[in-house]
Order: C-alpha cells, then structure tokens, then sequence
C-alpha cells in the first residue's frame, strides 16, 4: 500500500475535481452503509434465536465467495425452509445436518445466522434513523467537496 500512495497523491494533486469525485463517491458509499445498517438493526430487533438445521451447502459465486445455505427449522406443527447467502467464515465451520442458530426477522420473515445479526444500534435523526459511520460518510464527502472545488490551489503548492 505504501508504494501506491506516492502516486495517488501525485494524481490527486494533478486532477482534484476527479479526487473530489471520488472521494465524494466513497462518502455516499458510507451514508447509503449507515442507512442499510440502522434498517437491518431494526429488521432483527426483538427476533430470538432460533436453532436450524442445514440441509445443504452450495456454492452460489467465486468472486466475491458466496455460499447458499438450505436450512429447515420446527414451526409450530410444520417445518419452514429458507436460502441464507453467506460468505465463507461461517461455512467454514458448517457441514450438512449441522444444527446453526438463526434470527427471524418478525417484520417480514427474512433470516440470518445469528452469528451475523447487526450490532450497531442506530441514532435516531427524526425522519430516519442511521448508524454512527453516517457522520463519516457526511466528513468523507463535505472534504471530497472541497477538494473537488477549491483542490486547484493544491497544484500552486507543488
């Protein structure tokens, strides 16, 4: 990483309105992470945990390494069935007739491994609630915009 951050610079330096872009990019990246986040907290807020157990494990990608897994869990006098998508760390450890803790969400139905539920409880913004990465997110892009608008100034420097 050190090599690349000489050349960066030097890019940044030469071109600040594409930076800025960038980096503006990035901070929206962030704001639209911190929403998802206080959503899905909300989405699982409340769900107990619920033992499964996993049917069958495929691969559903290589890049990035995704994997589906069919688990079936006892509800009520009937047995319901879900597709997790999930990365590789929790598969891992995983094999067929497993038993796995899951959330169901009592939103919607949606289910996750308990191992992934959402830790940051969100902060509360009136209209819409966010996790704390929002304040990030909203730096990332105030300083990509002035980068963007006045990062001229950094080519009379050099």
């Amino acid at each position: 990483m050190p090599g690349l951050l000489g050349p960066l610079i030097s890019f940044v330096k030469n071109h600040p309105v594409i930076g800025g872009s960038l980096v503006i990019a990035f901070g929206i990246l962030l704001i639209d992470l911190s929403l998802d986040g206080a959503r899905r907290y909300r989405l699982y807020e409340g769900a107990g945990e619920i033992e499964a157990q996993v049917l069958s494990i495929t691969k559903a990608s290589s890049v990035p390494p995704r994997f589906d897994l069919i688990l079936s869990w006892p509800n009520g006098s009937s047995v319901a069935r879900s597709i997790i998508r999930t990365g590789p760390r929790p598969v891992e450890t995983l094999k067929e007739g497993d038993p796995v803790e899951i959330l169901v969400s009592k939103v919607n139905g949606d289910v996750i491994l308990a191992s992934q539920r959402p830790e940051d409880a969100p902060l509360g913004f009136g209209r819409f609630e966010a996790t704390p990465v929002i304040f990030f997110g909203i730096g990332m892009s105030l300083v990509g915009l002035l980068l963007a608008l006045f990062g001229g100034r950094l080519q009379d420097m050099s």
